[in-house]
C-alpha cells in the first residue's frame, strides 16, 4: 500500500473516530429541536462549506500537510462538515503531487491508479447518525482549483464524479 493509501485510510478513520464519539445522545435530550451553529456534541466548528450546493456545512475537521521528497511535493487535505441539523459528517480528503511548495493550480482528478504529477486524487466520506450509515467513496473524474491566499489559507473549488456515479462538490476559503 503506497504512502498516499495510507495517509487517506488514516484521515477516513480519524474523522470516523470523531464522529463515533461525539455522536452519543442522553435519553433525556429533547430530540425535537436542532442547533445550526456548533452542534455542541461535536465541539467547535472553524467555519463553514458548501457542500453539494448545501450551504448548512460547518467546518469540524481540517488538516493541510505538505511533504517534499525530491523536488516534489505532496499536498494533503482534509475538510469535514457537519450538517446543521448534527445528523451527517462529510469529510473530503484529497491530494495533489506536484513540484511547488504551494497547491495553488487547476488540477484534473483522477483515479490512484491514473494518477501521477499535477493531478488530484481523493475520496469522500458520509456518515449519518439517524438513520445510521456510512460510506466512502473514490472520486475517479473531476476538476480541483485552489488560490492560495497566504498564511495556510486557500479557496477551494472542487467537482468530482465518484466511482459510483454521483457527483460531489465542495467550495470553501479556509485557514488550515
Amino acid at each position: 500500500m503506497n504512502t498516499f493509501s495510507k495517509s487517506i485510510l488514516k484521515f477516513a478513520f480519524l474523522g470516523l473516530i470523531i464522529f463515533a464519539f461525539s455522536c452519543s445522545k442522553s435519553d433525556s435530550e429533547d430530540t425535537t429541536t436542532t442547533t445550526t451553529k456548533g452542534c455542541e456534541k461535536f465541539g467547535p466548528t472553524s467555519g463553514s462549506a458548501v457542500m453539494n450546493g448545501n450551504s448548512s456545512y460547518n467546518i469540524l475537521i481540517s488538516q493541510y500537510i505538505s511533504n517534499e521528497d525530491l523536488g516534489d511535493f505532496e499536498h494533503t487535505f482534509q475538510i469535514g462538515g457537519v450538517s446543521s441539523d448534527c445528523n451527517e459528517l462529510k469529510t473530503f480528503s484529497f491530494s495533489i503531487e506536484n513540484s511547488s511548495s504551494s497547491p495553488a493550480g487547476t488540477y484534473p482528478i483522477k483515479s490512484l491508479s491514473a494518477s501521477g504529477k499535477n493531478t488530484a486524487t481523493g475520496d469522500v466520506t458520509q456518515q449519518k447518525i439517524s438513520p445510521i450509515s456510512q460510506s466512502l467513496l473514490d472520486m475517479k473524474s473531476g476538476e480541483l482549483i485552489i488560490k492560495d491566499l497566504g498564511s495556510k489559507k486557500f479557496e477551494i473549488n472542487l467537482n468530482a464524479a465518484l466511482t459510483d456515479q454521483s457527483s460531489v462538490s465542495l467550495k470553501c476559503t479556509h485557514q488550515f
